[in-house]
């Protein structure tokens, strides 16, 4: 083991990983299962890391005729991750997303969890909906 963790270091792998990676990975899992209260909790987290990630670089989510009105005192901060929205990952996010409504998020799985009091599940997806729906 400790040969292994050398080699580790040497390579400068910390065992550390992007929320973005995080993010890909634990959706990943939620697509082959339908998590359990410490899966959405991870995934919550990362998005919430994230959305801070794209608050410090302020990206801005700016309507083109706000920019050529002049009427920018309207703008709001997009939470969702640019990562989730642009090129080949926003496609499938976007994807991902519509595919989600009916698989984690809809009335029956609502209902479901409710009945079964899993409330700690509830709020953990209910922080994921609010990262990934707005």
């Amino acid at each position: 083991m400790e040969g292994k963790d050398k080699v580790f270091q040497e390579a400068g792998i910390k065992g550390e990983y992007a929320p973005e990676r995080l993010v890909e990975m634990i959706a990943l899992h939620l697509e082959a299962t339908y998590g359990d209260h410490t899966s959405w909790r991870e995934f919550a987290l990362c998005l919430f890391e994230l959305s801070h990630c794209e608050e410090d670089r302020m990206s801005m989510c700016v309507d083109e005729e706000q920019v050529e009105s002049g009427n920018l005192h309207t703008i709001q901060f997009c939470t969702t991750p640019a990562s989730m929205l642009q090129g080949v990952s926003g496609k499938a996010w976007k994807f991902r997303c519509k595919w989600w409504l009916n698989r984690h998020f809809s009335k029956h799985i609502l209902a479901s969890e409710m009945e079964e009091d899993e409330l700690q599940v509830m709020t953990y997806k209910a922080a994921c909906a609010s990262h990934l729906y707005g």
